[in-house]
């Protein structure tokens, strides 16, 4: 799990949004907080990038965004074997975790990746990234 996460409020047009919280990340996909600081989705970059310039100050990021509604959830210390079981009948990565109502971290692709490939280093039996919780 990556954390701190991340974020960017959901009520920016999309030029603003590019400019004030996208040019100061690394990350493809951002999770949205709304006025009170509560999740309200995940926006992928690329898809807010490939508009017009009109388009980017007309819309708002939240209208592009996926609702966290629709968003593979976990809580800390869930099991990734469960998390990634929920994968394919939700919003699939990245997953949010949350902890009563509040984004405590994010796991994505790379997050994944990285866990398979540590454990697969090691060479112990039976031991791979099914095994482990979400943690900090």
């Amino acid at each position: 799990m990556t954390t701190p996460v991340d974020t960017g409020p959901d009520w920016l047009a999309v030029d603003r949004f590019l400019s004030d919280v996208a040019a100061r990340t690394w990350h493809s996909v951002l999770p949205l907080l709304d006025f009170e600081g509560r999740p309200s989705g995940v926006v992928q970059l690329r898809r807010l990038t490939g508009m017009t310039s009109g388009e980017q100050q007309a819309r708002l990021v939240r209208d592009l965004a996926t609702p966290v509604s629709q968003c593979t959830l976990a809580a800390p210390g869930e099991q990734m074997t469960e998390v990634l079981s929920r994968l394919g009948t939700g919003g699939g990565l990245p997953v949010l975790v949350m902890d009563g109502g509040h984004l405590d971290g994010i796991v994505t692709a790379h997050d994944i990746k990285r866990l398979y490939q540590r454990h697969q280093g090691t060479g112990a039996p039976g031991y791979g990234a099914g095994r482990q919780g979400i943690t900090t």
